[in-house]
Protein backbone atom coordinates (compact mmCIF):
# COMPACT_ATOMS: atom_id res chain seq x y z
CA UNK A 1 0.00 0.00 0.00
CA UNK A 2 1.45 3.60 -1.20
CA UNK A 3 0.08 6.52 0.19
CA UNK A 4 0.89 9.86 -1.70
CA UNK A 5 0.00 13.52 -0.08
CA UNK A 6 -0.99 15.55 -2.89
CA UNK A 7 -0.06 19.29 -2.76
CA UNK A 8 -2.43 22.09 -2.03
CA UNK A 9 -1.42 25.00 -4.54
CA UNK A 10 -3.40 24.10 -7.31
CA UNK A 11 -0.50 24.45 -9.85
CA UNK A 12 1.73 21.84 -7.78
CA UNK A 13 -1.26 19.71 -7.83
CA UNK A 14 -1.58 19.68 -11.09
CA UNK A 15 2.41 19.16 -11.74
CA UNK A 16 2.04 15.75 -9.35
CA UNK A 17 -0.22 14.37 -11.88
CA UNK A 18 2.68 13.69 -14.03
CA UNK A 19 4.15 10.88 -11.38
CA UNK A 20 1.24 9.08 -10.83
CA UNK A 21 1.07 6.37 -14.18
CA UNK A 22 4.34 5.13 -12.15
CA UNK A 23 2.96 5.20 -8.99
CA UNK A 24 -0.51 3.15 -10.41
CA UNK A 25 1.52 -0.09 -11.21
CA UNK A 26 -0.74 -2.87 -11.22
CA UNK A 27 1.62 -3.83 -8.42
CA UNK A 28 1.04 -0.72 -6.41
CA UNK A 29 -2.29 -0.24 -4.03
CA UNK A 30 -2.04 3.78 -4.19
CA UNK A 31 -4.28 5.88 -2.09
CA UNK A 32 -3.88 10.16 -2.81
CA UNK A 33 -4.65 12.04 0.22
CA UNK A 34 -5.69 16.13 -1.11
CA UNK A 35 -7.61 19.11 -0.27
CA UNK A 36 -11.13 19.08 -1.22
CA UNK A 37 -10.59 21.99 -3.75
CA UNK A 38 -7.56 19.83 -5.97
CA UNK A 39 -10.20 17.49 -5.90
CA UNK A 40 -11.21 17.32 -9.52
CA UNK A 41 -7.90 17.48 -10.88
CA UNK A 42 -7.92 14.02 -10.14
CA UNK A 43 -11.31 12.27 -10.62
CA UNK A 44 -11.18 11.14 -14.04
CA UNK A 45 -7.68 9.84 -14.09
CA UNK A 46 -7.40 6.59 -14.93
CA UNK A 47 -6.22 4.22 -12.45
CA UNK A 48 -6.81 6.54 -9.39
CA UNK A 49 -8.95 3.89 -7.27
CA UNK A 50 -8.58 5.74 -3.60
CA UNK A 51 -9.21 9.46 -2.82
CA UNK A 52 -8.77 10.88 0.82
CA UNK A 53 -10.06 14.64 1.15
CA UNK A 54 -8.16 16.05 4.21
CA UNK A 55 -10.06 17.78 6.22
CA UNK A 56 -8.60 17.96 9.83
CA UNK A 57 -5.29 16.24 11.15
CA UNK A 58 -6.97 14.78 13.15
CA UNK A 59 -9.02 12.07 11.44
CA UNK A 60 -6.46 11.97 8.53
CA UNK A 61 -4.37 10.68 11.09
CA UNK A 62 -7.23 8.09 11.82
CA UNK A 63 -7.77 7.22 8.18
CA UNK A 64 -3.99 6.87 7.79
CA UNK A 65 -3.57 4.45 10.67
CA UNK A 66 -6.21 2.45 9.18
CA UNK A 67 -4.32 2.01 5.85
CA UNK A 68 -0.95 0.71 7.01
CA UNK A 69 0.72 2.33 4.48
CA UNK A 70 4.24 0.48 4.09
CA UNK A 71 5.48 3.87 1.80
CA UNK A 72 4.47 7.52 2.17
CA UNK A 73 5.64 10.19 -0.14
CA UNK A 74 4.79 13.73 0.79
CA UNK A 75 4.74 16.16 -2.31
CA UNK A 76 3.79 18.79 0.06
CA UNK A 77 6.97 20.75 2.07
CA UNK A 78 5.12 21.16 5.28
CA UNK A 79 5.92 20.15 8.59
CA UNK A 80 2.48 19.00 9.46
CA UNK A 81 1.87 16.61 6.53
CA UNK A 82 5.15 14.40 7.71
CA UNK A 83 3.21 14.61 10.80
CA UNK A 84 0.17 13.03 9.61
CA UNK A 85 2.06 10.31 8.27
CA UNK A 86 4.69 10.01 11.03
CA UNK A 87 1.42 9.66 13.56
CA UNK A 88 -0.47 7.50 11.16
CA UNK A 89 2.16 4.53 11.24
CA UNK A 90 3.33 5.13 7.76
CA UNK A 91 6.42 2.75 7.69
CA UNK A 92 8.39 4.50 4.94
CA UNK A 93 8.13 7.94 5.33
CA UNK A 94 9.89 9.72 1.88
CA UNK A 95 9.69 13.58 1.33
CA UNK A 96 12.07 16.03 1.30
CA UNK A 97 13.65 17.52 4.80
CA UNK A 98 11.78 20.82 4.82
CA UNK A 99 10.53 23.24 7.68
CA UNK A 100 12.48 20.98 10.24
CA UNK A 101 10.51 17.52 9.74
CA UNK A 102 13.92 15.84 8.93
CA UNK A 103 13.33 13.84 12.12
CA UNK A 104 10.05 12.84 11.00
CA UNK A 105 10.61 11.55 7.90
CA UNK A 106 12.28 7.77 7.23
CA UNK A 107 14.27 8.75 4.22
CA UNK A 108 14.27 12.67 4.34
CA UNK A 109 15.81 13.88 1.09
CA UNK A 110 18.22 16.48 0.70
CA UNK A 111 16.11 19.24 -0.67
CA UNK A 112 16.81 21.31 -3.98
CA UNK A 113 17.51 24.80 -4.47
CA UNK A 114 14.27 26.62 -5.69
CA UNK A 115 14.72 26.60 -9.58
CA UNK A 116 17.86 23.83 -9.62
CA UNK A 117 15.24 21.71 -10.97
CA UNK A 118 11.89 21.72 -12.75
CA UNK A 119 9.45 20.78 -9.71
CA UNK A 120 8.00 17.90 -11.83
CA UNK A 121 12.04 16.58 -12.15
CA UNK A 122 12.07 17.00 -7.76
CA UNK A 123 8.99 15.03 -7.91
CA UNK A 124 10.05 12.18 -9.76
CA UNK A 125 13.46 12.03 -8.13
CA UNK A 126 11.41 11.92 -4.62
CA UNK A 127 9.42 8.49 -5.83
CA UNK A 128 12.99 7.01 -7.09
CA UNK A 129 14.32 4.51 -6.38
CA UNK A 130 11.22 2.93 -4.73
CA UNK A 131 8.66 2.88 -8.07
CA UNK A 132 10.24 1.45 -11.25
CA UNK A 133 10.69 4.45 -13.69
CA UNK A 134 8.47 3.03 -16.69
CA UNK A 135 6.75 5.17 -17.66
CA UNK A 136 7.02 8.68 -19.45
CA UNK A 137 5.72 11.78 -17.04
CA UNK A 138 3.26 13.66 -19.06
CA UNK A 139 1.05 16.35 -17.23
CA UNK A 140 -2.65 15.09 -17.65
CA UNK A 141 -5.76 16.02 -17.07
CA UNK A 142 -8.91 13.81 -18.87
CA UNK A 143 -12.42 14.26 -18.75
CA UNK A 144 -12.51 17.61 -19.93
CA UNK A 145 -11.28 18.29 -24.05
CA UNK A 146 -14.03 20.08 -26.15
CA UNK A 147 -13.53 21.63 -29.31
CA UNK A 148 -11.52 25.18 -28.81
CA UNK A 149 -13.68 28.22 -30.04
CA UNK A 150 -11.77 29.78 -32.92
CA UNK A 151 -11.59 33.41 -31.76
CA UNK A 152 -11.33 33.16 -27.71
CA UNK A 153 -8.99 33.78 -25.86
CA UNK A 154 -8.58 33.32 -22.02
CA UNK A 155 -6.96 35.89 -19.89
CA UNK A 156 -6.21 35.56 -16.25
CA UNK A 157 -5.29 38.93 -15.00
CA UNK A 158 -3.60 37.47 -11.51
CA UNK A 159 -2.16 34.98 -8.87
CA UNK A 160 -3.66 35.29 -5.22
CA UNK A 161 0.41 34.26 -4.35
CA UNK A 162 1.05 38.66 -4.23
CA UNK A 163 1.64 41.09 -6.38
CA UNK A 164 4.93 40.54 -7.20
CA UNK A 165 3.77 37.52 -8.81
CA UNK A 166 0.99 39.17 -11.26
CA UNK A 167 1.73 41.21 -14.71
CA UNK A 168 0.16 44.76 -14.48
CA UNK A 169 -3.89 44.95 -14.24
CA UNK A 170 -3.55 47.94 -17.10
CA UNK A 171 -1.16 45.57 -19.10
CA UNK A 172 -3.81 43.08 -19.17
CA UNK A 173 -6.32 45.66 -20.31
CA UNK A 174 -4.45 46.98 -22.83
CA UNK A 175 -4.04 43.50 -24.42
CA UNK A 176 -7.54 42.83 -24.45
CA UNK A 177 -8.30 45.82 -25.84
CA UNK A 178 -6.05 44.90 -28.56
CA UNK A 179 -7.76 41.99 -29.41
CA UNK A 180 -11.44 42.99 -28.93
CA UNK A 181 -10.83 45.62 -31.75
CA UNK A 182 -9.50 42.73 -34.03
CA UNK A 183 -12.91 40.58 -33.26
CA UNK A 184 -11.92 38.67 -30.51
CA UNK A 185 -13.74 37.37 -27.40
CA UNK A 186 -11.84 37.60 -24.45
CA UNK A 187 -13.21 35.53 -21.55
CA UNK A 188 -11.51 37.04 -18.16
CA UNK A 189 -10.71 34.37 -15.44
CA UNK A 190 -8.97 34.00 -11.84
CA UNK A 191 -9.20 32.55 -8.39
CA UNK A 192 -10.55 36.05 -7.01
CA UNK A 193 -13.49 38.23 -8.78
CA UNK A 194 -11.65 41.68 -10.29
CA UNK A 195 -12.91 44.52 -12.03
CA UNK A 196 -13.99 44.00 -15.80
CA UNK A 197 -11.16 44.35 -18.14
CA UNK A 198 -12.64 46.50 -21.22
CA UNK A 199 -16.51 47.48 -21.23
CA UNK A 200 -17.22 45.44 -24.23
CA UNK A 201 -19.77 42.47 -25.20
CA UNK A 202 -17.03 40.69 -26.46
CA UNK A 203 -15.62 40.35 -22.53
CA UNK A 204 -16.92 38.32 -20.32
CA UNK A 205 -15.77 38.30 -16.83
CA UNK A 206 -16.06 35.32 -15.00
CA UNK A 207 -13.44 36.57 -12.72
CA UNK A 208 -14.32 35.04 -9.51
CA UNK A 209 -17.06 32.79 -10.38
CA UNK A 210 -16.15 29.61 -11.83
CA UNK A 211 -15.53 26.12 -9.35
CA UNK A 212 -12.09 24.57 -10.59
CA UNK A 213 -14.17 21.85 -12.82
CA UNK A 214 -15.96 24.72 -14.60
CA UNK A 215 -12.83 26.36 -14.68
CA UNK A 216 -10.99 23.60 -16.31
CA UNK A 217 -13.97 23.06 -18.83
CA UNK A 218 -13.92 26.93 -19.62
CA UNK A 219 -9.75 26.70 -20.07
CA UNK A 220 -10.06 23.75 -22.63
CA UNK A 221 -12.06 25.52 -25.18
CA UNK A 222 -9.99 28.56 -25.06
CA UNK A 223 -8.02 28.88 -28.97
CA UNK A 224 -4.72 30.69 -26.55
CA UNK A 225 -5.11 31.86 -23.34
CA UNK A 226 -2.32 34.05 -21.45
CA UNK A 227 -1.26 34.37 -17.69
CA UNK A 228 0.93 34.86 -15.27
CA UNK A 229 2.76 31.93 -13.08
CA UNK A 230 -0.51 30.55 -11.79
CA UNK A 231 -2.68 27.54 -11.69
CA UNK A 232 -4.71 28.58 -14.23
CA UNK A 233 -1.48 28.61 -16.56
CA UNK A 234 -0.74 24.41 -15.35
CA UNK A 235 -4.29 24.11 -16.17
CA UNK A 236 -3.71 25.20 -19.23
CA UNK A 237 -0.75 23.34 -19.64
CA UNK A 238 -2.02 20.25 -18.89
CA UNK A 239 -4.70 20.54 -21.49
CA UNK A 240 -2.16 21.68 -23.82
CA UNK A 241 -3.78 24.93 -25.15
CA UNK A 242 -1.35 27.48 -26.71
CA UNK A 243 -0.54 29.68 -23.93
CA UNK A 244 1.70 32.57 -23.29
CA UNK A 245 2.98 32.49 -19.47
CA UNK A 246 4.24 36.00 -17.87
CA UNK A 247 6.95 35.01 -15.09
CA UNK A 248 8.02 38.25 -13.05
CA UNK A 249 9.12 37.30 -9.62
CA UNK A 250 9.14 33.62 -9.69
CA UNK A 251 11.34 30.44 -12.45
CA UNK A 252 10.19 29.08 -15.56
CA UNK A 253 12.76 26.82 -14.78
CA UNK A 254 11.21 25.84 -11.59
CA UNK A 255 7.35 25.82 -12.29
CA UNK A 256 7.31 26.57 -16.05
CA UNK A 257 4.44 24.99 -18.26
CA UNK A 258 5.63 21.66 -19.48
CA UNK A 259 3.43 22.41 -22.95
CA UNK A 260 4.77 22.50 -26.49
CA UNK A 261 2.77 25.09 -27.47
CA UNK A 262 3.27 27.50 -24.49
CA UNK A 263 6.09 30.95 -25.31
CA UNK A 264 7.23 32.24 -21.75
CA UNK A 265 8.13 36.17 -21.24
CA UNK A 266 9.96 37.34 -18.81
CA UNK A 267 12.24 40.66 -17.69
CA UNK A 268 15.28 38.65 -16.85
CA UNK A 269 16.20 41.62 -13.78
CA UNK A 270 19.11 40.75 -11.67
CA UNK A 271 16.70 40.86 -8.65
CA UNK A 272 14.33 38.05 -10.39
CA UNK A 273 13.06 35.28 -9.35
CA UNK A 274 12.93 36.47 -5.86
CA UNK A 275 10.17 34.44 -4.96
CA UNK A 276 8.47 37.27 -2.41
CA UNK A 277 4.89 38.73 -2.49
CA UNK A 278 5.96 41.91 -2.66
CA UNK A 279 9.07 43.23 -4.44
CA UNK A 280 11.71 44.31 -1.12
CA UNK A 281 12.58 47.75 -3.02
CA UNK A 282 9.03 48.53 -4.00
CA UNK A 283 9.80 49.31 -7.68
CA UNK A 284 8.22 46.02 -8.96
CA UNK A 285 11.23 45.96 -12.14
CA UNK A 286 10.34 42.48 -12.68
CA UNK A 287 6.60 43.04 -14.07
CA UNK A 288 7.82 45.74 -16.61
CA UNK A 289 7.18 43.32 -19.56
CA UNK A 290 5.82 45.67 -22.61
CA UNK A 291 2.25 44.82 -23.42
CA UNK A 292 3.45 44.76 -26.98
CA UNK A 293 5.70 41.70 -26.62
CA UNK A 294 2.39 39.59 -25.02
CA UNK A 295 0.49 41.08 -28.58
CA UNK A 296 3.32 40.13 -30.94
CA UNK A 297 3.55 36.13 -29.20
CA UNK A 298 -0.46 36.37 -28.92
CA UNK A 299 -0.50 36.74 -32.74
CA UNK A 300 2.13 34.37 -33.31
CA UNK A 301 0.59 31.58 -31.63
CA UNK A 302 -2.69 32.23 -33.31
CA UNK A 303 -0.88 32.02 -37.00
CA UNK A 304 0.96 29.01 -35.77
CA UNK A 305 -1.81 26.85 -34.30
CA UNK A 306 -5.02 27.55 -35.82
CA UNK A 307 -5.49 24.49 -36.78
CA UNK A 308 -4.36 23.19 -33.69
CA UNK A 309 -6.73 20.67 -31.69
CA UNK A 310 -5.27 20.69 -27.71
CA UNK A 311 -4.00 17.27 -27.18
CA UNK A 312 -2.42 15.85 -24.02
CA UNK A 313 -0.49 12.68 -23.45
CA UNK A 314 -3.15 10.48 -21.79
CA UNK A 315 -1.98 6.72 -22.00
CA UNK A 316 0.74 5.17 -20.56
CA UNK A 317 3.13 4.94 -23.25
CA UNK A 318 3.06 8.99 -23.96
CA UNK A 319 0.73 9.09 -26.51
Amino acid sequence: MIILRIPNWLGDAVNSTSILYNLMDNKNEVTLLMKRYVFPIFKHIDGVRKIVLSERISEDIKYIRRLKAEIGFLFTPSFSSALEFFLGGVKKRVGYATDFRRLLLSDAKKPFKKGELHIVEEYRKLILPYVENKYPYPIFIKGYFKKPLMGTIGIDTGSIFGEAKNWDFDRYKKVSEYFVEMGYRVVQIGRERRKKLVDSKMVENLSGETKLEELIDVISTLQIFISGDTGSMHIASALRIPQIAIFTSTSPEWTGPLNPYSIVLRNGVDCSPCYKRKCPYGNYRCREIPTESIIASARRLIKNTENLRPVAFLDRDGT
